[in-house]
């Protein structure tokens, strides 16, 4: 369906189900391991912890946190794999 002005959606961000914003503080020192952490496991700050604390309650993690996750790993294989063989 059109909307008013004739243009089509063309689907938009994908819905990842009903979440809740939180601000967290941390103190500086435990930040750096924290987003350390994230990077290596090819996620965001937020995503990471949201994953620690599931696992941590024994909560299934979302999907949409694996799926990110996944996406980073395999691009981050593929660009080490690129480096390696033009090096």
């Amino acid at each position: 369906m059109a909307n008013r002005r004739g243009v089509q959606p063309t689907g938009g961000r994908r819905k990842l189900g009903e979440r809740k914003a939180q601000t967290v503080r941390m103190p500086m020192d435990h930040f750096g391991l924290y987003d350390a952490e994230a990077e290596r496991e090819g996620l965001e700050i937020g995503d990471y912890l949201t994953k620690s604390l599931a696992e941590a309650h024994g909560l299934p993690v979302p999907s949409y946190i694996e799926e990110r996750q996944r996406k980073a790993l395999a691009a981050r294989d593929a660009e080490q794999q690129e480096m390696r063989i033009s090096a």
